[in-house]
Parts: structure tokens; C-alpha cells; sequence
């Protein structure tokens, strides 16, 4: 019987067990991937994330892998391979995604009983579907990410589909093709190359240069778009990982990053158990706070038009870009949500869509927890002015993305508000012409928030409420 493998968040050759056990007995199977345009409706989806992925395949072709691409209904699709080649089995990994994609696949797996079609899921990564705690989470773990490498299937030959009614349209292809030249490109070839180059030349500055915007944009892996749309597997960069730690005599920044590489399936096990994370309150005791939605507010964040200059260069910054380091993810968040006093869901969505590395089962939960809706974490509300003059102390962040304020003196360029008449008339500088005023004030808006959210963090029920996440979702150290 032929074997038709399904590509999802798999996009790489190497370590793919799906991909792996798809060639046994010599089989040569179909290699397919579906671009389903009712994603372009979902609140989480970018075409910008279509881009990598476009690109991505692409690279897998360079390696002499035929994929299959299709465009349409995967109910539609699957029909029609059907139609071509009769009875198949169906090979994929399985995806921690958001309750639209678990609808997708449930579509999916009715169609395989209906029509007598077996489908295997494989795990990825190491998120593990099924578990109702976290007991034993963490040996599950470290066993699954030293395991061995599926062996890549390079000798194998694979075959080819009629695709002739699901090819993509071409407005659909010229917004691929027109992605912006800021955003890193696709492929599980160049994210080999990123780790080689991070292991060689940048791993033992990543600790130091984490939290300033620009030292983490050379210092970084960069990997974080390719481990989401699995380019590469956490299995590779953590055992390549592992054997350069040997080397090393100070182990503390590569240490940091491999720990991450385990709070990357740690925060996707949280969603893999929880879906309703992407729209629901973990704790219900914050369900009666930022419930309405400012507009006005809401753009001026979205568009980087705040007034303050850290959030507006972060902000501009990741619409060209797709990305942020997690400090300035975690200071937008806050700025949005506690500062500004938005409902979290409406700038999830938006900064879901515009991070080229948006891996839901990491952001939702992640942005709850800056949003303080949890109530097991603490309660961080960043200052933007502090944060700017610690972490980008030359304004080199701020100057290339809010270019009007780039001729100003250091002194200004964090604070322009501080600016008196006179010295705006010699920095040719007029605040709120040139630049727009700040649209809250920060140390008033910050009184509130952390009143308000602490009196409910410390309340009886929200307590309760935070016991049992912490049952569901905390990582038992016990074997």
C-alpha cells in the first residue's frame, strides 16, 4: 500500500521520524504539503508565515525531495489523492496547535475512519500528547531529546501528484514573492547553517546580549522561525549543542540556552493540554478586567505611534522585521496590557500574525503570563523608559526605527517630552509635530495597574484558582 506523508510543522528531511518510517520496505511514498486558505482567516496567521514555509519547501526540493504542494481544502485534497493512487496510509507528526487547527485534523481523522485510511501521528519534539499532569515531564524530556536521529531518507525515491486543481493562485504566489527583504528566509539548509555559525562564533556572548535589542540580533541563534516550522528539530540543536559544550570552560551561556530549549516544550505541553489558552483567562478571577478595547489606543500601539520610544521602535521593529528579542516581547506586552489597560486576546492575535517565528503553543501562554492572567507568576509591569536607557543605552535601536527621532542628543531621544521650547528650536524639533506625544501618562497608569492586579493576584478565589494550575501545568522533579 502506498504511504503518503503529510508535512506540517515538520519542514526538514533529517530527524523527520515520519518522513523516516514512510520509506520502510523500500516504499517510495507521496511527500505532500497543504496550504489550506482558510487559514488567511484565522486571527493567528500572516502570509508572511506562508513565505517561510513557501521557502522552506522550496529548499527540501534543492535537496531532491518531491513535494507535493497543494491549495485547497484538505478534505478536498485528501479526496483527490485518494482518487489517484486508492488506499494509502497517512504519516505525520502531531501538532500542538490552536483549537482552528485541532478542527482541521479532527476534519481530517473522520475523513481516514470513512474511508478506511490509517493514519499515524508521530511526536514532535518532545510535547506529549494525551498526559493530564506533569509528573515525570522532565525525565520524559532529556530521554526523548537525547534519543537517537531518524536516519534521513536519501536514497529513497519519491513520487509525484496531479495537483492541477489545487494549484496556488497567483496573488496568492505574488505576496509570497513579495515578502519583505528585513525577514529571514526559509529553509532547513540555512538553518543548519545558523546553528554551525551560532555554535562556532556566538554562543558564548548569547547570555550576556539576550536582553539589548541590537547585541541580541548578532549574538541570538536566530533559529527560533526555523525550530517553529520545524526546519530543524530540538533534538539537532540540542545534542550538537552537547557536543560543543565539551569544549567549552565556561558552560554558563551555553547552559542558558539549551535550558530554553527545554522551556520551548514546556510552555507548548501547557497548550497541548490547554488549548483554551489562545482566548480564555488561565485564572478566571481576571475574567471582570480589560474587558473593553480602546481603538485609538489599540492602533497606536499596533502601529508604533505611542510616543514612547522603545515601544514604538519595538513595534515598527517586528512588522518589518517578524521579530523581537524576549524582553521587548515581554515590554510591548506590558506596555499593552497594563499601561495602556487592553484586553490581551486583540494584541495576542495581532503580534501572533506579525512574529515570523509565532509558535501558538509558546505565545498564548506566554503573553498570559506577561498580561499577569495567570496569577502563579509575578507580576511584571516593564518600564519603557528604564528599559530603553539600560538596554539600549546609544539609542542605536530606537534611531533606526523611529528615524525621526535619530538626530536628537541621547539626552532626548529616551524622553523627547523632557525637551523645552528652546531646545527643540535647536534640535529643529517640534514634540508632537514631528513626533507624536505620549498618549498615557506612564508613572499614573502604572499606580493603577499594579494596584488593581495585585488586589485581585492576592484574593482568596484567584489563589484557589492558581493552585490547581499550578497541579496541571508545574513540572514534577519526581522519576
Amino acid at each position: 500500500m502506498n504511504n503518503v506523508v503529510w508535512l506540517k510543522r515538520d519542514l526538514r528531511i533529517s530527524d523527520n521520524e515520519a518522513l523516516s518510517k514512510s520509506v520502510a520496505n523500500n516504499a517510495s511514498p507521496y511527500v505532500i504539503y497543504i496550504f489550506n486558505p482558510a487559514q488567511l482567516s484565522w486571527p493567528d496567521v500572516d502570509i508572511r508565515h506562508w513565505t517561510f514555509i513557501f521557502q522552506s519547501l522550496n529548499d527540501l526540493r534543492n535537496q531532491g525531495l518531491v513535494v507535493n504542494t497543494f491549495y485547497g481544502d484538505p478534505l478536498d485534497v485528501f479526496d483527490s489523492i485518494k482518487q489517484q493512487i486508492g488506499e494509502f496510509n497517512l504519516l505525520s507528526h502531531q501538532e500542538s496547535g490552536t483549537e482552528d487547527s485541532w478542527r482541521v485534523d479532527n476534519e481530517i481523522k473522520k475523513w481516514t475512519k470513512k474511508n478506511k485510511i490509517t493514519w499515524q501521528e508521530f511526536q514532535n519534539n518532545a510535547v506529549i500528547r494525551g498526559i493530564k499532569n506533569r509528573n515525570h515531564w522532565d525525565a520524559m524530556w532529556i530521554k526523548k531529546i537525547k534519543s537517537p536521529l531518524y536516519q534521513s531518507p536519501e536514497t529513497y525515491i519519491f513520487k509525484s501528484l496531479n495537483t492541477g486543481d489545487f494549484k496556488i493562485p497567483d496573488h496568492i504566489l505574488e505576496q509570497i514573492f513579495n515578502s519583505n527583504h528585513h525577514m529571514i528566509p526559509g529553509g532547513e539548509s540555512k538553518a543548519h547553517n545558523l546553528l554551525k555559525t551560532f555554535l562556532a562564533e556566538k554562543v558564548d556572548e548569547y547570555w550576556g546580549s539576550l536582553s539589548y535589542p541590537e547585541k541580541s540580533r548578532y549574538y541570538c541563534s536566530f533559529l527560533s522561525a526555523h525550530i517553529s516550522y520545524g526546519n530543524i528539530s530540538l533534538k539537532q540543536i540540542y545534542q550538537a549543542c552537547e557536543i560543543e559544550r565539551k569544549n567549552k570552560s565556561n558552560k554558563k551561556s551555553i547552559d542558558q540556552y539549551m535550558a530554553r530549549l527545554k522551556w520551548h516544550c514546556h510552555f507548548i505541553q501547557k497548550f497541548e493540554m490547554d488549548t483554551s489558552i489562545q482566548y480564555q483567562n488561565m485564572n478566571a478571577s481576571f475574567d471582570h478586567i480589560r474587558k473593553k478595547s480602546d481603538r485609538k489606543l489599540f492602533k497606536a500601539w499596533r502601529d508604533g505611534q505611542t510616543g514612547y520610544p522603545l515601544i514604538d521602535a519595538a513595534m515598527r521593529c517586528v512588522k518589518e522585521t517578524g521579530y523581537l528579542n524576549f524582553r521587548l516581547r515581554s515590554t510591548v506586552v506590558s506596555f499593552l496590557t497594563h499601561i495602556l489597560w487592553q484586553p490581551w486576546k486583540p494584541g495576542a492575535d495581532h503580534l501572533a500574525k506579525m512574529f515570523l517565528d509565532y509558535e501558538p503553543g509558546i505565545h498564548y501562554p506566554q503573553f498570559q503570563m506577561q498580561a499577569a492572567t495567570t496569577g502563579v507568576h509575578t507580576i511584571r509591569i516593564y518600564n519603557p523608559i528604564k528599559q530603553s536607557l539600560e538596554k539600549d543605552k546609544d539609542a542605536t535601536f530606537i534611531k533606526t526605527w523611529v528615524p525621526e527621532l535619530a538626530n536628537l542628543s541621547t539626552e532626548f531621544i529616551h524622553r523627547p517630552w523632557q525637551m523645552t521650547p528652546l531646545e527643540e528650536g535647536m534640535n529643529d524639533f517640534v514634540y508632537g509635530k514631528d513626533y507624536p506625544k505620549r498618549i498615557v501618562d506612564f508613572e499614573q497608569r502604572q499606580k493603577f495597574a499594579r494596584e488593581k492586579l495585585w488586589a485581585i493576584k492576592q484574593s482568596p478565589q484567584s489563589r484557589n484558582r492558581s493552585i490547581d494550575i499550578l497541579k496541571k501545568h508545574s513540572r514534577s522533579k519526581r522519576v
